[in-house]
């Protein structure tokens, strides 16, 4: 597994390289602000409680994610046997450039359980749009209800989500609820074309419907309203694995303001070039957040930084012992 994610890393070593020049940039520009000690000080000043209480928040997060992609995946593989994989997803996701980390999903499935790719990553779609739509609503949600005159400037981007809101709707009914007749209409106009027969477009169209013929198998109403649910639950405990860390770091902060702040991270992690691991990135872009709540610069910098850390360390950690986990499943019919 571990070669054949590399061959994937190594394709994209133009990004990879940026991503770096970008985290190195980033971090340069913002540490330059504040002193070395500070960093040191705040990473040292996290009480035990916190961070039990961040793992706690994390292990659920993970755990509900894998709830969710057995459901998407019609319980072809179970909760149990999917968890290791969404650990070590969310690893890679993390550590590798511009989320080529999504694709360990899809393989992982295909080597352990033989699944296809049309089911897995139409699994995986679903999840990303419901995530989108989900952190959206509660990011504007909160805004308008709470902190509409604080954060004026972030107003400006409500036509943009309302109109990316209503894309991400409207996909997600025709895939969930008209999967099987965009199967049969495109399929007709593939083979009207000829499309099927070309070299080059007729594995990528057989591929694309592939994972069409995959959004035909329904999901019942419960279902949906489960998963839809889930997800909810999911980016609250996600927002607050953050928000815990930040006010065990002695940051005044409520949830709801945590949330306004949080805008910036997600708009700038759906840009397809990132820096090595978000480091730079993230800090910027909650940094910005915050000063837009009145938070000083200089204070909150060391705090994004560590924040930032502890996440990458405890994803890592737990990655590592998902894969040691994940080595002892046997693939399907051996």
């Amino acid at each position: 597994m571990v070669n054949n994610l590399m061959s994937i890393f190594r394709a994209g070593y133009k990004k990879f390289i940026f991503g770096i020049f970008l985290t190195v940039a980033l971090s340069y520009v913002l540490l330059s602000r504040i002193r070395l000690t500070d960093l040191s000080q705040a990473l040292t000043s996290f009480h035990l409680r916190t961070l039990v209480v961040a793992v706690g928040i994390l292990l659920a997060m993970n755990f509900l994610k894998s709830y969710r992609f057995s459901r998407l995946l019609h319980e072809s593989v179970s909760f149990r046997n999917l968890s290791p994989l969404v650990f070590i997803h969310n690893f890679y996701i993390l550590f590798m450039p511009s989320r080529s980390g999504e694709l360990a999903y899809p393989y992982m499935l295909k080597q352990k359980y033989g699944l296809g790719l049309g089911q897995s990553l139409s699994s995986l779609i679903v999840a990303r749009v419901l995530d989108v739509i989900i952190i959206l609503l509660l990011i504007a949600g909160t805004i308008i209800i709470g902190f509409r005159d604080q954060a004026e400037t972030i107003t400006g981007f409500f036509p943009l989500m309302i109109f990316g809101l209503a894309v991400l709707l409207a996909g997600l009914f025709l895939i969930l609820y008209k999967g099987q007749w965009l199967y049969e209409s495109i399929s007709r106009q593939f083979l009207r074309k000829d499309i099927f027969s070309k070299k080059l477009f007729g594995k990528i169209a057989h591929k694309f419907m592939e994972i069409l013929q995959a959004f035909s198998q329904k999901h019942s109403h419960g279902t949906l309203i489960q998963i839809t649910l889930v997800t909810i639950v999911i980016w609250i405990i996600t927002f607050g694995f953050e928000f815990v860390l930040y006010r065990g770091l002695g940051l005044e902060i409520s949830y709801w303001q945590f949330l306004v702040a949080s805008l910036f991270p997600v708009l700038i992690h759906i840009i397809p070039v990132q820096s090595l691991a978000g480091i730079g990135t993230y800090e910027a872009s909650i940094a910005g957040g915050f000063v837009l709540l009145g938070f000083d610069l200089d204070k909150v910098i060391p705090l994004t930084f560590t924040v930032h850390l502890t996440f990458l360390i405890m994803t890592a950690i737990f990655g590592f012992f998902a894969f040691l986990f994940y080595r002892r499943i046997k693939p399907v019919g051996i």
